[in-house]
């Protein structure tokens, strides 16, 4: 009886510790599931979202590889973005290489025909695959794939091509202030290629990005929209903040041969905004800083080496720390002076209850502006490396430009409080040019960031045939002796409209009532001279007279 109990006993031990074992294994294997239990999850609620912000995209779309944007299907994965679309897989005798850019979940290799001869190169199944494909003389080329492949780009380098180089470099908050401490940045370009009055048309990134790919002012562009919302629908899209120009600089350049990129972290250069027209390669670049995007223009340029090469690269070190921390070289460069920062930071301290004008308009505080210079040296650091790649480079032809977007609000230039002001949008550029050696003679030019497309379609378009003049503001300052007598800033934020106008530097600062997409009544009218003094001006002045019929010109041909 005994041995019976104990055997009954035993038998129970180990059907406990089965069960036990079997409990553990489910919440191992839930334990696993949960990330994927979670991207899941959180791709539902994405879905159920009818109305998402714009400049929560990539938030919206983290765990969603093929989302659908207005009616069109992207794929996006490793940060990269492509329209999904029909692929030709077949060439001419003018071609000698392929690159296909590919994706699948499952195949193990992607294979491709010459002249019915099969060839094959391994697939990661976990990324975005770049296979660039040496064609043989006079053979003709086919690739398969499987069910689950998708291919998002193919690219046909012909046997004699153009290798040309046009290469913007987008460094935020970049003012003409601060562009002077760019030590390496000054060597590449040369002493004479530094210029001086260059000017945004707008008062942040995203009004900006668009006067710089559509060639137009922001009421004309109408990209302005801070709290805009996208879905799927493709009537959504008359309701989104977007670009809506006939062209933009990359179709442009795409129409002319080019191979084109957009490298940004900004998580708002994404394609609710329309901005993906005429990009072949997207990647919105996550937290990365200056030396990381110069590793996306070096990867690039090899990659695509055979071809021509149109880049608009975008820094953003000076908007924030890029990866949510401070790295050594942030404190590298600091300033070593002897400031007692507690102390100056108690003088500015001001209430953290601003309004959104007062919240957009805030200056750096002591602190900040003395990391700020630090945090230039240590980018333009980072930017020798791809100075000492270029220099190595040999190009058919190129252009080469470091420009701010806008400026950044420093206490000792921000006296007057507006949301526009001289110190704001005047901003860092510098050029180099393989045709043109010096821009000394155009040093002092009055240019805007809505010039850069028209000017370049000047210096690399033999005629306008791809593209009408008719749709720029802008015009070809930097290539031609064209100038300009009056530089226009406009602001659309909140409830409110705002223009600056400058001419030889004395400034009007316009405020405009703005509500359901329209400008209303005016609210007042500021005036600024050379030395930026508040001056007081009636309707006889010849200075007022000026101001005033270019703002009401400029008003009569804006969209609102």
């Amino acid at each position: 009886m005994e041995l019976v109990f104990f055997l009954k006993i035993f038998s129970y031990l180990i059907l406990f510790f089965i069960i036990l074992l079997g409990i553990a294994k489910v919440i191992s294997i839930f334990i696993n599931y949960l990330p994927k239990l979670h991207s899941e999850l959180f791709a539902l609620r994405s879905k159920l979202v009818k109305k998402k912000y714009q400049h929560w995209f990539y938030a919206y779309e983290r765990f969603n590889k093929t989302p659908t944007i207005f009616g069109k299907r992207y794929f996006k994965l490793n940060n990269y973005l492509f329209r999904i679309g029909k692929q030709n897989n077949k060439i001419n005798k003018k071609i000698s290489q392929i690159i296909i850019v590919l994706y699948s979940k499952s195949s193990k290799y992607f294979n491709y025909l010459f002249n019915n001869t099969p060839y094959s190169r391994p697939i990661d199944n976990k990324s975005v695959n770049f296979f660039k494909i040496q064609v043989p003389k006079n053979k003709s080329f086919k690739f398969k794939t499987n069910n689950d492949d998708i291919v998002l780009k193919t690219f046909y380098i012909n046997k004699s091509p153009k290798r040309k180089l046009v290469l913007i470099l987008l460094f935020d908050g970049l003012s003409n202030y601060f562009s002077k401490q760019l030590t390496n940045s000054n060597r590449f370009f040369g002493k004479s290629n530094k210029l001086e009055n260059m000017w945004s048309n707008s008062a942040w990134t995203l009004p900006t990005w668009s006067n710089l790919i559509t060639g137009m002012y922001t009421s004309n562009h109408l990209n302005y929209e801070p709290r805009s919302f996208y879905n799927s629908n493709p009537k959504f899209e008359k309701l989104s903040s977007s670009v809506k120009s006939k062209s933009t600089i990359f179709e442009f350049f795409k129409k002319n041969n080019f191979i084109t990129a957009s490298y940004s972290p900004y998580v708002r250069i994404n394609p609710t905004y329309n901005f993906d027209r005429g990009v072949d390669i997207m990647k919105f670049c996550e937290n990365e800083s200056t030396d990381e995007i110069v590793d996306n223009i070096i990867s690039h340029i090899e990659m695509f080496n055979n071809s021509s090469n149109f880049i608009v690269a975008h820094m953003m070190d000076l908007h924030h720390v890029s990866k949510g921390f401070k790295r050594i070289t942030d404190y590298s460069n600091f300033p070593e002076e002897n400031y007692n920062y507690n102390q100056e930071l108690k003088k500015e301290r001001v209430s953290n209850r601003l309004n959104k004008r007062d919240e957009f308009v805030k200056d750096k505080s002591f602190y900040e502006e003395q990391d700020l210079h630090g945090i230039i040296k240590s980018s333009d650091l980072r930017l020798k490396n791809l100075y000492n790649y270029l220099s190595d480079k040999k190009f058919e032809d190129y252009t080469i430009l470091l420009l701010g977007d806008h400026g950044t609000r420093l206490k000792k230039f921000n006296e007057q409080k507006n949301i526009l002001s001289e110190y704001h949008q005047n901003v860092g550029l510098f050029i180099k040019d393989k045709k043109i050696k010096s821009f000394a003679s155009k040093k002092n030019k009055l240019i805007e960031t809505i010039d850069i497309f028209p000017s370049l379609v000047a210096r690399y378009s033999n005629n306008l045939k791809n593209i009408s003049k008719k749709q720029f503001d802008g015009q070809n300052t930097i290539f031609s002796n064209t100038k300009k007598d009056y530089h226009l800033a406009e602001s659309i934020y909140t409830s409110e409209y705002n223009l600056l106008i400058n001419c030889n530097n004395n400034y009007s600062y316009s405020s405009y009532e703005f509500n359901k997409d329209k400008i209303k009544k005016k609210i007042n009218t500021k005036f600024y001279n050379n030395k930026h003094k508040r001056m007081i001006l009636n309707k006889e002045d010849k200075l007022f007279k000026k101001l005033d019929t270019i703002e009401k010109k400029h008003l009569k041909k804006s969209k609102i």
